[in-house]
């Protein structure tokens, strides 16, 4: 029975591996995606309602590698045509409402450079389609964009990451929104924004509440210059 899973395995496994290779071999996304669907004989009538989506979103001036990684990823899985077309359009919707929520927030000029780290806007869009609100991306967005930091762009997907767990250990949008503010304003690296989570786990231990330790986390973090320096203040 292992051995029978193996082997089923081993096509899926073949298939994406070219087709990661495809994808940074370079060229043309058109070639690119040409190779996509031929390895599964896609029909042309789909063919034509993909290409028309990549001719779209280089005309609109969005990614296209994320559409092309949709693809693959779609392709590599068998899934069927219509699902992986509905996905591709509703990738290229997402990345073009992020922009347009940016530039009502921030204007044109500074959008375009915001969103001229990719990583930034990939994060971005990764945040609202884990459910994180318009509200919440402009305030996130806002308050690293602040910071003095270098690598303020590297915090924010440090605090965007830890604004997920936050939400999924419990805490409520608005404390575990403020909490990544805060720290946001601090002088820590965003590789000990995560730790944060301990403090929360060390609480309950101490039968300390979470909205005392919370509260504690949101005045002390903009004081601190470090994990340990917090850590110390909310003791």
């Amino acid at each position: 029975m292992v051995l029978m899973k193996r082997l089923q395995a081993k096509p899926l496994l073949v298939i994406l591996w070219v087709l990661s290779a495809s994808l940074l071999a370079g060229g043309t996304w058109s070639d690119r995606v040409q190779q996509s669907m031929d390895s599964i004989h896609m029909q042309e009538p789909d063919r034509q309602q993909v290409k028309h989506i990549f001719s779209l979103a280089e005309a609109e001036q969005l990614p296209l590698a994320p559409l092309e990684l949709k693809l693959n990823e779609g392709v590599a899985k068998r899934v069927d045509t219509s699902l992986l077309i509905d996905a591709l359009h509703q990738q290229m919707d997402m990345y073009a409402k992020v922009r347009s929520l940016l530039q009502a927030a921030f204007g044109m000029q500074e959008t375009e450079a915001i969103l001229g780290i990719r990583t930034v806007w990939d994060r971005t869009v990764l945040l609202h389609q884990q459910g994180v609100g318009e509200d919440d991306l402009v305030t996130l967005l806002m308050n690293f964009r602040q910071q003095g930091s270098e690598d303020r762009w590297n915090n924010f997907r440090y605090g965007g990451g830890l604004l997920l767990a936050l939400r999924q250990w419990g805490l409520s949008e608005e404390d575990s929104l403020s909490v990544v503010v805060a720290l946001s304003r601090s002088r820590m690296a965003g590789g000990d924004y995560p730790r944060v989570l301990d403090l929360l786990n060390n609480a309950i231990l101490q039968r300390i509440s979470l909205e005392d330790m919370v509260k504690r986390i949101i005045e002390s973090a903009p004081k601190s210059r470090s994990f340990t320096v917090l850590e110390r203040m909310v003791r």
